[in-house]
């Protein structure tokens, strides 16, 4: 049985088709070994990548169902892994536009090594795509030093990420992680 972390949805709107179409649909992606697959190498390449841009600690999430009042719609996720935290060191080291460039990376990994490794033709990279953009756009609004061209870096680093999944080591090394997402996945499901 599948725990899907419902706790963001109101309980009145737990009734709602929207709601119950949703979590049908996780039920059904955890009962299907491909796209399980495919998320967690979507998830570990995202890890990967984010602590190549100098994240220090990666958070695993489980199956969300999350409710926004405000547009009334609900949002499902099968499986997240979030980057907490920065090294300083690392930082200091490179400049806000290549740390821009390593997070460009980072956000894209996901798609792109689902898509490469795990064969599935929907990547599920919209939302990564917006979380990039929104970055961007924070750190552009603070800075007159330099702008993003935000569909480059976006192709830019969609073409890296597939030139590096050709190194065996490091498909090695997402699949590796990925099994390991898996095994928490099961632990916590």
């Amino acid at each position: 049985m599948v725990n899907i972390d419902v706790l963001q949805v109101p309980p009145e709107k737990q009734n709602d088709r929207r709601f119950l179409a949703l979590y049908g649909q996780l039920r059904m992606v955890f009962s299907s070994a491909i796209y399980v697959e495919a998320f967690c190498v979507h998830e570990a390449a995202h890890g990967i990548y984010f602590l190549r841009a100098g994240a220090t600690k990666l958070i695993f999430g489980g199956p969300t169902i999350s409710y926004d009042s405000g547009q009334d719609t609900f949002t499902a996720n099968a499986a997240s892994i979030t980057a907490v935290g920065y090294s300083d060191e690392f930082l200091g080291r490179i400049g806000i536009r290549e740390w821009i460039f390593a997070m460009a990376r980072g956000y894209v990994a996901g798609g792109v090594a689902a898509h490469i490794l795990a064969k599935v033709p929907d990547d599920g990279g919209e939302e990564d795509h917006r979380t990039f953009l929104a970055l961007c756009n924070a750190i552009c609004a603070q800075t007159t030093e330099f702008t993003v061209d935000r569909p480059a870096a976006w192709k830019q680093a969609q073409d890296e990420v597939a030139r590096d999944l050709r190194i065996p080591s490091l498909r090695t090394e997402v699949h590796q992680r990925a099994h390991e997402f898996k095994a928490w996945l099961q632990k916590e499901l």
